[in-house]
């Protein structure tokens, strides 16, 4: 097994390196993370609130993850006391390992973040992290950076199929580039809704069609979409179907 890992800083040039202290951070909250207002989840399972998302760029096994507080000595208090984590390989379905205790930053530039923490995640594109609390009473929460021990999967890509009772979507190609299809089939003729939307949620295209016949196929244009990760959801009115689809 090879692992890898992946840093990911939310600081500027301040990572120092040195032989007693490689790991060392800013002292300056600005280098790290904050976020003092929450908003809507893009795991819908949870509530709004003061979360960060990663998106690894391909899925990984993930055995360990270590944590840097925020840093700065006049905010200590913003630092994350209680931190869920969510992971998802395909942006629909969310599974949680539970909420982490993590410790106070010490606000020195001698700080080397916390031990690494043992994990379970067997495959994951994004990771979430939400706070559950902070060290204060201040509605801001903070983190300076993330490292995670990694094993990339190695995965062959297939066209999505999503299938009910009375619906069901296949996407083609998948991964895509500029554009996509969806075939569409239903039981009887009727209106079928659809939306395709990012993993935080934002809409980029909608519409409805009257379903004549038992399959129509959808044409959708993509070439002023950023590269990531969209699902696609197909509504009748009783039924749904949501399949995850990539942009290159």
């Amino acid at each position: 097994m090879k692992l890898i890992y992946i840093s990911i800083l939310m600081m500027s040039s301040y990572l120092l390196s040195a032989q007693c202290y490689p790991d060392r951070h800013s002292t300056n909250w600005f280098d790290g993370w904050v976020s003092c207002h929450s908003k809507t989840s893009p795991n819908p399972s949870n509530t709004a609130g003061h979360w960060l998302l990663y998106d690894l760029g391909n899925r990984y096994k993930i055995d360990k993850l270590k944590i840097w507080n925020s840093n700065d000595p006049s905010h200590l208090d913003w630092g994350m006391k209680e931190v869920k984590i969510d992971y998802t390989k395909d942006s629909i379905v969310w599974k949680t390992i539970g909420i982490l205790d993590l410790e106070k930053a010490t606000g020195t530039n001698r700080y080397e973040g916390m031990d690494w923490f043992n994990v379970a995640i067997p495959d994951a594109k994004y990771i979430l992290l939400t706070a559950v609390s902070n060290f204060g009473r201040d509605s801001c929460y903070g983190l300076a950076e993330i490292r995670f021990s990694a094993e990339k999967l190695n995965l062959t890509q297939v066209n999505e199929i999503a299938d009910h009772e009375n619906i069901q979507t296949s996407i083609s190609p998948n991964p895509f580039t500029e554009l996509f299809y969806a075939n569409i089939a239903t039981t009887n003729p009727e209106i079928v809704t659809y939306q395709c939307t990012d993993i935080t949620g934002k809409i980029y295209t909608s519409g409805s069609i009257q379903m004549e016949k038992s399959n129509f196929i959808l044409k959708i244009e993509t070439k002023n979409w950023p590269p990531g990760s969209y699902v696609l959801s197909v509504r009748n009115g009783r039924d749904l179907t949501k399949n995850s689809i990539i942009k290159l």
